[in-house]
Protein backbone atom coordinates (compact mmCIF):
# COMPACT_ATOMS: atom_id res chain seq x y z
CA UNK A 1 0.00 0.00 0.00
CA UNK A 2 1.74 3.24 -0.86
CA UNK A 3 0.56 6.60 0.02
CA UNK A 4 1.87 9.74 -1.84
CA UNK A 5 1.05 13.34 -0.23
CA UNK A 6 -0.12 16.26 -2.32
CA UNK A 7 0.43 18.93 -0.42
CA UNK A 8 2.59 20.36 2.34
CA UNK A 9 -0.40 21.78 5.02
CA UNK A 10 0.46 23.83 7.51
CA UNK A 11 4.46 23.20 7.45
CA UNK A 12 5.74 26.32 6.10
CA UNK A 13 6.39 25.77 2.40
CA UNK A 14 4.67 28.63 0.79
CA UNK A 15 7.78 30.41 -0.79
CA UNK A 16 8.65 27.50 -3.53
CA UNK A 17 12.08 29.31 -4.07
CA UNK A 18 13.42 28.49 -0.65
CA UNK A 19 11.86 24.88 0.46
CA UNK A 20 13.04 21.52 -0.81
CA UNK A 21 11.65 18.10 -0.76
CA UNK A 22 12.18 15.45 1.29
CA UNK A 23 10.91 11.43 1.27
CA UNK A 24 9.78 10.05 4.51
CA UNK A 25 9.25 6.01 4.40
CA UNK A 26 6.68 4.80 7.10
CA UNK A 27 5.93 1.30 8.24
CA UNK A 28 2.95 0.22 10.11
CA UNK A 29 2.34 -2.88 11.76
CA UNK A 30 -0.18 -3.95 13.88
CA UNK A 31 -0.48 -5.73 16.77
CA UNK A 32 -3.49 -7.58 16.21
CA UNK A 33 -5.51 -8.82 13.57
CA UNK A 34 -8.14 -6.69 13.99
CA UNK A 35 -9.51 -4.96 10.92
CA UNK A 36 -9.83 -1.52 10.51
CA UNK A 37 -10.76 0.58 7.55
CA UNK A 38 -7.92 2.30 6.14
CA UNK A 39 -10.30 5.62 5.74
CA UNK A 40 -10.74 5.25 9.51
CA UNK A 41 -6.77 6.16 9.86
CA UNK A 42 -6.33 8.61 6.99
CA UNK A 43 -8.88 10.60 8.45
CA UNK A 44 -6.45 11.76 10.65
CA UNK A 45 -3.67 12.70 8.46
CA UNK A 46 -4.23 15.48 5.74
CA UNK A 47 -1.03 15.20 4.66
CA UNK A 48 -1.50 12.10 2.58
CA UNK A 49 -3.87 10.57 -0.17
CA UNK A 50 -4.29 7.18 -0.81
CA UNK A 51 -4.01 6.21 -4.52
CA UNK A 52 -4.74 2.84 -6.09
CA UNK A 53 -5.90 0.59 -3.56
CA UNK A 54 -9.47 1.93 -3.03
CA UNK A 55 -10.99 -1.60 -3.56
CA UNK A 56 -8.84 -2.54 -0.41
CA UNK A 57 -11.11 -2.06 2.48
CA UNK A 58 -8.86 -2.77 5.31
CA UNK A 59 -5.27 -2.46 6.43
CA UNK A 60 -3.15 -5.37 6.32
CA UNK A 61 -1.32 -6.29 9.19
CA UNK A 62 1.63 -4.47 8.17
CA UNK A 63 2.11 -1.92 5.33
CA UNK A 64 3.66 1.31 4.03
CA UNK A 65 3.68 4.91 2.65
CA UNK A 66 5.58 7.57 1.57
CA UNK A 67 5.22 10.69 2.62
CA UNK A 68 6.65 14.11 1.03
CA UNK A 69 7.68 16.47 3.36
CA UNK A 70 9.01 19.78 2.61
CA UNK A 71 11.66 21.88 4.54
CA UNK A 72 13.74 24.60 3.73
CA UNK A 73 17.37 24.26 2.22
CA UNK A 74 19.03 26.30 4.73
CA UNK A 75 17.39 25.47 7.77
CA UNK A 76 17.55 25.85 11.45
CA UNK A 77 17.38 22.65 13.98
CA UNK A 78 14.29 24.62 15.16
CA UNK A 79 12.42 25.31 12.09
CA UNK A 80 13.40 21.92 10.55
CA UNK A 81 12.09 20.13 14.06
CA UNK A 82 8.70 21.99 13.94
CA UNK A 83 8.23 20.69 10.47
CA UNK A 84 9.34 17.16 10.81
CA UNK A 85 7.53 16.90 14.07
CA UNK A 86 4.12 17.46 12.73
CA UNK A 87 4.28 14.89 10.18
CA UNK A 88 5.85 12.31 12.19
CA UNK A 89 2.94 13.28 15.25
CA UNK A 90 0.56 12.94 13.14
CA UNK A 91 1.51 9.46 11.69
CA UNK A 92 2.08 8.28 14.96
CA UNK A 93 -0.82 9.40 16.46
CA UNK A 94 -3.20 8.33 13.91
CA UNK A 95 -1.91 4.98 14.20
CA UNK A 96 -2.23 5.37 17.70
CA UNK A 97 -5.69 6.12 17.62
CA UNK A 98 -6.59 3.30 15.43
CA UNK A 99 -5.02 0.49 17.43
CA UNK A 100 -1.33 0.14 15.82
CA UNK A 101 1.58 -0.56 18.41
CA UNK A 102 4.59 -0.74 16.08
CA UNK A 103 6.03 1.96 13.26
CA UNK A 104 9.13 2.32 11.86
CA UNK A 105 9.88 5.89 9.96
CA UNK A 106 12.61 6.61 7.58
CA UNK A 107 13.70 9.69 6.59
CA UNK A 108 15.65 9.70 3.19
CA UNK A 109 18.44 12.11 1.54
CA UNK A 110 18.85 14.10 4.79
CA UNK A 111 20.75 16.01 5.77
CA UNK A 112 21.67 18.92 8.02
CA UNK A 113 24.86 21.08 7.72
CA UNK A 114 26.77 21.22 10.66
CA UNK A 115 27.56 24.75 10.44
CA UNK A 116 23.68 25.92 10.50
CA UNK A 117 23.67 23.34 13.74
CA UNK A 118 21.68 25.17 16.65
CA UNK A 119 23.73 24.02 19.83
CA UNK A 120 20.80 25.47 22.55
CA UNK A 121 18.12 23.41 20.68
CA UNK A 122 20.22 20.42 18.47
CA UNK A 123 17.36 17.91 16.52
CA UNK A 124 18.30 15.20 18.34
CA UNK A 125 16.92 16.25 21.59
CA UNK A 126 13.50 17.82 19.85
CA UNK A 127 12.83 14.51 18.74
CA UNK A 128 13.53 12.71 21.98
CA UNK A 129 11.00 15.47 23.59
CA UNK A 130 8.66 15.14 21.09
CA UNK A 131 8.99 11.01 21.33
CA UNK A 132 8.45 11.28 24.93
CA UNK A 133 5.54 13.23 25.18
CA UNK A 134 3.37 10.94 22.93
CA UNK A 135 4.14 7.63 24.59
CA UNK A 136 6.71 6.52 22.17
CA UNK A 137 9.64 4.90 24.25
CA UNK A 138 12.10 4.21 22.22
CA UNK A 139 14.19 6.61 19.14
CA UNK A 140 17.31 5.52 17.20
CA UNK A 141 19.68 6.92 14.37
CA UNK A 142 19.93 9.29 15.90
CA UNK A 143 23.33 11.45 15.79
CA UNK A 144 24.63 11.98 19.10
CA UNK A 145 26.09 15.29 17.74
CA UNK A 146 22.15 16.17 17.00
CA UNK A 147 22.77 15.91 13.60
CA UNK A 148 21.96 13.69 10.66
CA UNK A 149 23.23 12.80 7.00
CA UNK A 150 21.53 11.08 4.41
CA UNK A 151 19.16 8.44 6.19
CA UNK A 152 17.17 9.38 9.53
CA UNK A 153 15.57 6.44 10.93
CA UNK A 154 13.72 6.31 14.18
CA UNK A 155 12.07 2.96 15.60
CA UNK A 156 9.07 3.33 17.85
CA UNK A 157 7.02 1.67 20.03
CA UNK A 158 3.73 2.99 21.06
CA UNK A 159 2.58 1.93 23.85
CA UNK A 160 -0.96 0.08 25.13
CA UNK A 161 -3.07 1.51 27.67
CA UNK A 162 -1.37 -0.29 31.06
CA UNK A 163 2.07 0.88 29.37
CA UNK A 164 2.93 -2.55 27.23
CA UNK A 165 3.23 -3.23 24.48
CA UNK A 166 1.55 -5.07 22.09
CA UNK A 167 -1.92 -4.24 23.45
CA UNK A 168 -4.59 -2.48 21.59
CA UNK A 169 -4.52 1.17 22.41
CA UNK A 170 -7.85 2.39 23.08
CA UNK A 171 -9.65 6.01 21.55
Amino acid sequence: MVLMSTSCNGFECNVPTITTMRQISVRIKRSDTHNLNYRCLLSCMPVATITGCNAEPTLPVEFEFVLNMCITKTPTQKHVGAEVKGYITTVILSAMCEGYADASIEIHDWAVPAYRANEKHPFTMMLREMMNGHAICKAGGCAESGLFAETLSIQTLILGPGGKSGHRVNK
